[in-house]
C-alpha cells in the first residue's frame, strides 16, 4: 500500500523539520480539534508502517551524500577538467576539495609580505621607485615614493 496524498504531505513536513503535530496540521484539516487530539492522531500516523518506512527511506537517501562521496565527485571533476585542459575549472575543483577536506582555509596563510623595492619606468623615461625596509601588511602598504629624474640607471634611452 502506498501513501495517500495527505500522508505524503505529513511525511514531507517531518522531513522539512516540523514536529509530528505541526506536520499533521499541514496535512490534515484540524479545525475544531483539540491540541491533544492532534498530537494523538499524529502519533498514530507516525506509528504506521508505510509512513515510517517512507521517512526512513528519505533520510537514508539524503545521507547518501557523505564526505567521501563529495570528495570522490570533486576528484572526478578535477580529473575531467585536467584532461580537457580546463585549468580554471581544475583550479576550482582543487580549491573545493581543499576546503571540504580542511587543507585550504578561507583566510590567506600569510598576512604579510616583505617588499623592498618596486620600480616603475614611465613612458617619459623617468622612474618612480617605491622602497621600504619593513615587513608590509597586505592591507596597509607603507611604501615611500621617490621620483628619480632621467632613465633607469644602467639603461640607455631609446
Amino acid at each position: 500500500m502506498s501513501l495517500t496524498p495527505k500522508q505524503h504531505i505529513f511525511v514531507q513536513g517531518i522531513l522539512s523539520g516540523l514536529n509530528q503535530s505541526d506536520a499533521y496540521r499541514e496535512a490534515y484539516d484540524v479545525d475544531g480539534m483539540a491540541p491533544a487530539t492532534i498530537h494523538n492522531e499524529a502519533s498514530k500516523l507516525m506509528a504506521g508502517h508505510e509512513v515510517t518506512a517512507s521517512i526512513q527511506a528519505a533520510w537514508e537517501s539524503k545521507q547518501g551524500w557523505t564526505l567521501a562521496r563529495v570528495v570522490e565527485e570533486g576528484e572526478r571533476n578535477l580529473a575531467g577538467s585536467r584532461e580537457a585542459n580546463q585549468w580554471a575549472s581544475a583550479n576550482g575543483a582543487l580549491q573545493f576539495l581543499g576546503k571540504i577536506t580542511g587543507v585550504v582555509s578561507e583566510k590567506p596563510v600569510a598576512d604579510s609580505v616583505s617588499i623592498t623595492r618596486v620600480t616603475i619606468v614611465l613612458d617619459s623615461g623617468s622612474t618612480l621607485s617605491l622602497e621600504s625596509n619593513a615587513v608590509t601588511s597586505l592591507s596597509e602598504p607603507s611604501l615611500e615614493p621617490s621620483l628619480e629624474a632621467g632613465p633607469e640607471a644602467g639603461s640607455e634611452p631609446d
